[in-house]
Formats: C-alpha cells, sequence, structure tokens
C-alpha cells in the first residue's frame, strides 16, 4: 500500500474523493510559491483521512497545477464543508490563496499553531520567557509585565511537538543549529 495517491487527472481525483468525502476530519496542507501573496500561486493540495476509523490512511496529493479548474471543486466543497473538521498547521497562507484566488472559505478549522499558543496561555510569563528572543530584556518583561503578558512566539511544528511531548525534544551539538537526536 502507498503512503500517497498523486491526483493529477479526473479519474484519479475521483477515487480520492470517494475516500475523502466519508471522512469527518481531515488534515490539510496547500504548497505553492508565495502562497496567499499577490501574484503567488497554489501547486498542491494535500488532504489525509485522520479519523480515528477512517479505511484510507493514504495522504492525497492534489495537483492543482495540472487539474482543470472544474475538478477542484469538489475539494473546494470538501474544505467549505462545516461538517468535516479540517486540522492544519499554520494555515494563515493557506486560507489566503484559497479565499482570494478561489473564493473559498474555509469552514471548521484546527489550526495546531494557533492551539499551541492558546495552551501556553496557562503558562506563567517566567516560564514563557525563556522562549522571547534575546533582545527583549528579562528586565524589562519583569518590569513591564502588563506590555508582555498577551505575547507569544509562533512556533514552528517540531518545536510544537517537542514542546507538547509528541517528539523527543534534540540535544543542541554546536548550539547554532547543529542538532543530533
Amino acid at each position: 500500500m502507498s503512503r500517497f495517491a498523486l491526483c493529477d487527472d479526473g479519474p484519479s481525483l475521483q477515487t480520492a474523493l470517494l475516500a475523502l468525502s466519508q471522512s469527518t476530519i481531515l488534515a490539510f496542507d496547500c504548497e505553492g510559491k508565495n502562497l496567499g501573496q499577490e501574484g503567488g500561486k497554489l501547486s498542491f493540495i494535500t488532504l489525509r483521512s485522520i479519523d480515528p476509523v477512517s479505511s484510507n490512511p493514504e495522504a492525497c496529493l492534489i495537483d492543482v497545477v495540472k487539474l482543470a479548474q472544474e475538478y477542484l471543486r469538489p475539494i473546494f466543497d470538501l474544505l467549505e464543508n462545516e461538517k468535516v473538521q479540517k486540522v492544519v498547521f499554520d494555515g494563515r497562507m493557506d486560507s489566503s490563496c484559497l479565499l482570494h484566488d478561489y473564493g473559498v472559505r474555509l469552514k471548521n478549522v484546527v489550526d495546531l499553531q494557533l492551539a499551541d499558543v492558546k495552551s501556553r496561555a496557562y503558562q506563567s510569563l517566567e516560564r514563557r520567557m525563556v522562549q522571547f528572543p534575546r533582545w527583549i530584556s528579562r528586565f524589562d518583561v519583569l518590569q513591564n509585565r502588563d506590555r508582555y503578558e498577551q505575547i507569544y512566539k509562533l512556533f514552528g511544528l517540531e518545536q510544537c511537538a517537542e514542546e507538547h511531548g509528541v517528539i523527543e525534544r534534540r540535544k543542541s551539538i554546536m548550539g547554532r543549529g547543529w542538532n543530533a537526536l
């Protein structure tokens, strides 16, 4: 069994849609050049059922460039379907692209990056201070708590997974981006 299905023509997309339309929870991501920016171009949409009882473990890689516009409408309908929960990580540019270029309004979306930020709202400011950039002095933070109470650093996917114990933290060898497990 393959780990993904490339959907670059009508029949392959129809097969994927049959499986995806049975799902109530979909992970999704968009890829492209300058996605969500003026002049940007969407290239791929990846969708995968993450229902606990899903019969289709494949990720569907939808080639937006190759497919004709009329083939994409059922995918967009799925993304707009309020009954299907969509899970994304940092979906800002994905959402912007889909809305401004295709008129697609995502519905029932959980952005895991925002969930991470919300989870840190329960941490003390002192705990969160270690996540602030070095150029923000600890003294300033402690002296001006009200300015910093609602400031959170946005983490990437790997750092979020480490923070929440999903993956083991990497140990730095050199302290400057050289990591080893």
